[in-house]
């Protein structure tokens, strides 16, 4: 049971000194018994870019680079800390992915130690919070944060947001005490764009761990710090000539809207029933209605919780921090998911700790109506669920040895899924050449035809084969939906050439160059094109 609370939200007991052993060294066992056999391969989907074909993360003066420029393709993506650990493990370790995923899985117990220590600081009794960490780290949903090398920015960023909540003071406290917190707000930023709701956090923890005597602007106000360091981290971006806008902030609120619900929708049916989706799965929005409704409901459930907190229902209140968690860290996806047509597993993963607290309170309250004779049937259950989802996640892990495998995977789920054809048809490329894998990629157009990279793919296919008529006609639709695409405009030049358009192909290949001026083969065509009489 609980002891007195403040301000509606329980203050933390002492925990059993041997509990956080108990919650750790079981943690380890379970996940080298769920991923340990799994964490050779191959390096797959942008692990090849990204790091296996990376001059940056291969150099051992690659580092300079990591820290003033983007990390992706595109431009935005900017995640100096999280990129110097990859560069790092990858100039000790070389070229291997089982270094990349035990570094991954490392910093996910750690996390998951902290997803505990955070259930035993809100009151959560040991057993419970010892539990319920155990199914967050061996949750299908963690499968692709420990095996996908590139989740290293949701991994290592959801560790040093719980490190900083965790770590925040009373406002009471003296300065120097919100300096670790601070920073690792700030390295969080530096892990993943999507840690900027972390202020936002921030201010829940130190109104939920406010005293009576202290007024809520001065609880508030220490909040001003992390703020002005993210403040800090994007003016940096500005600085280097990295863009921080989003074309979805120009949607609309309802638009939006309709994409949040969907999106809270995906990640709590898929939390709440165990699942884990596909790698790769087309975003397609909710009925209005639903999103909208599903959004109401939310709304509904923290009004009612708020509430029952005001008037002294304690696990109302760790219920309430739990739901707005979750909602709040989930909401940068809806700049993200739709833009980029499809969800992410890894995206689920900081969110879900909000749903983890929640869960916690409900348990706290069943057991405050039965104790204590339900206490050990609730975490004997909870020790079955958890291995239950350690099954589950082991299945979803041993997909992962190859791309084949993994997207193959994704098409036994959902066979007429564009990104999954898109995806497949990739790894075919890879493995078999262009014949075998132009068929996914025109289905992919057929499922979704306003997918550029599916067009781009075709075009390059059908470059490969010869067929340069029909290599225009792809590279005229990519470019439709992609304006000033490199790779569009340079398939669509050496098509033109290669059907004797040579002027034509001259003059696209010239805009390819202009996108993008340091690719060696647009270079090269052009050069190439040039010297034809």
């Amino acid at each position: 049971m609980s002891e007195p609370a403040t301000s509606g939200i329980p203050v933390a007991r002492s925990p059993r000194p041997v509990a956080p052993w108990v919650m750790l060294g079981g943690g380890l066992v379970l996940l080298a018994a769920v991923f340990g056999l799994h964490l050779g391969g191959d390096f797959v989907w942008d692990d090849r870019a990204y790091l296996l074909e990376s001059a940056r993360v291969r150099s051992p003066e690659g580092w300079r680079a990591l820290l003033t420029e983007p990390f992706a393709l595109g431009g935005a993506v900017y995640r100096p800390f999280s990129t110097i650990t990859l560069w790092l493990e990858w100039q000790v370790f070389g070229p291997s992915i089982v270094a990349l995923r035990i570094g991954n899985l490392a910093m996910h117990l750690a996390t998951g130690f902290l997803v505990f220590a955070w259930l035993r600081k809100l009151a959560v009794r040991a057993g419970v919070a010892t539990v319920l960490a155990w199914m967050w780290l061996v949750h299908p949903l963690a499968t692709e944060p420990v095996m996908f090398a590139n989740a290293r920015h949701d991994v290592l960023g959801a560790l040093c947001a719980l490190g900083a909540l965790y770590a925040w003071p009373r406002a009471t406290a003296r300065p120097s005490a919100f300096v670790l917190p601070s920073v690792l707000a700030l390295l969080a930023m530096a892990c993943k764009e999507s840690f900027v709701v972390l202020p936002a956090l921030l201010a829940m923890e130190a109104v939920r761990i406010r005293e009576p005597s202290t007024s809520l602007r001065r609880a508030l106000a220490p909040v001003g710090v992390p703020v002005l360091a993210v403040l800090a981290f994007f003016g940096l971006r500005r600085v280097l000539g990295i863009s921080s806008s989003s074309d979805q902030l120009g949607a609309g609120v309802r638009a939006n809207a309709v994409h949040f619900g969907t999106i809270v929708l995906h990640y709590a049916r898929l939390f709440f029933t165990g699942q884990n989706g596909p790698t790769v799965e087309r975003y397609v929005p909710e009925a209005p209605a639903a999103s909208l409704v599903a959004l109401g409901l939310a709304l509904a459930l923290a009004v009612i919780l708020a509430r029952a907190a005001s008037r002294g229902r304690t696990l109302a209140g760790v219920a309430l921090l739990g739901l707005a968690f979750f909602l709040v860290a989930l909401a940068p996806n809806v700049l993200a998911v739709p833009a980029l047509g499809q969800y992410g597993n890894r995206y689920a993963y900081f969110p879900m700790v909000g749903l983890v607290v929640l869960a916690g309170a409900g348990i706290e309250e069943l057991l405050l109506q039965f104790e204590p004779s339900m206490a050990r049937f609730v975490v004997g259950a909870g020790v079955v669920v958890a291995l239950f989802l350690a099954a589950s996640t082991s299945l979803e892990a041993s997909a992962w040895t190859s791309a084949l495998t993994l997207f193959g995977r994704d098409l036994d789920r959902a066979p007429g899924d564009s990104r999954a054809l898109y995806h497949f048809g990739v790894a075919v490329s890879r493995e078999a050449g262009c014949p075998e894998a132009l068929p996914f990629f025109l289905r992919a157009t057929e499922r979704e035809p306003t997918y550029a990279r599916a067009w781009h793919n075709v075009s390059g296919c059908f470059i490969n084969l010869g067929q340069f008529s029909e290599a225009v006609e792809a590279s005229r639709r990519a470019l439709a939906l992609a304006p000033g695409s490199p790779g569009a405009l340079y398939n669509l030049g050496v098509s033109l050439v290669s059907l004797g358009r040579r002027d034509e192909g001259i003059e696209v290949l010239e805009r390819a160059l202009a996108a993008d001026p340091a690719d060696a083969a647009t270079r090269g065509a052009l050069a190439a094109a040039r010297r034809l009489e």
